[in-house]
């Protein structure tokens, strides 16, 4: 995922502080002009150094599905996912080897940051709403017996197999493909958005394949 954003100039690797967003990445005013109000403006700097949020204050996963959108528009790729990109397109192809047949659905909220530890919302880190990416990450540790080995777990995540420029939720389709993964990890976050969401009804059914993961530094199974 984070070599794919590198190629397509999302993300870069800074020195001290890991895999940071292009600190020149400017909200459009569409976006802005429901999301700024929710968790402010994009702003460069970490709101508490201990705790990197990928260089950038206030950015969101709609900001990153955004980036994609805008990147495949302006490759004429709108009819694709980026897994699809890295399979049909020569320039990614030594990423082929990072996809395979998805083991898990990772369901989570947009408004979390992909990169760094934490979000931060109106230029504030509280540390209780973690990144995709970390979350990620401490999935592995919390649930390591229930979890694929990291080598091969294969995550289905909506920026990277949906086809993000064209209409994607259909809830048969989404029941369908949880069934058929088998295995789903619910990021719950702190404020309970999560299960508001139609995407996160749909995946928060009981069952004893499902994971959830509120984001909290410490952690509970149900």
């Amino acid at each position: 995922m984070i070599l794919f954003l590198e190629q397509i100039g999302c993300v870069r690797m800074a020195a001290c502080h890991g895999w940071n967003y292009k600190l020149d990445y400017t909200r459009n005013h569409g976006l802005a002009a429901w999301l700024d109000a929710q968790v402010g403006t994009e702003k460069i700097g970490n709101a508490d150094n201990r705790y990197p949020n990928g260089g950038l204050m206030n950015v969101t996963g709609y900001d990153l599905a955004d980036y994609i959108r805008k990147w495949q528009k302006d490759n004429h790729l709108e009819h694709l996912s980026v897994c699809e990109i890295i399979l049909v397109k020569p320039e990614f192809q030594h990423l082929r080897q990072y996809v395979g047949f998805a083991n898990v659905l990772w369901s989570h909220i947009q408004q979390e940051s992909f990169l760094g530890y934490s979000s931060t919302y109106h230029d504030q880190n509280t540390k209780t709403e973690m990144s995709t990416q970390c979350m990620m990450d401490f999935a592995h540790m919390d649930f390591q017996d229930r979890l694929p080995q990291e080598d091969s777990c294969f995550y289905w995540l909506d920026y990277f197999c949906l086809r993000q420029c064209q209409g994607n939720f259909d809830v048969d389709c989404t029941i369908e493909l949880i069934q058929d993964i088998g295995k789903v990890v619910s990021a719950v976050d702190s404020s309970f958005q999560y299960i508001k969401r139609h995407f996160g009804v749909v995946c928060c059914g009981p069952g004893e394949h499902q994971l959830d993961v509120p984001q909290q530094h410490h952690r509970v199974q149900k």
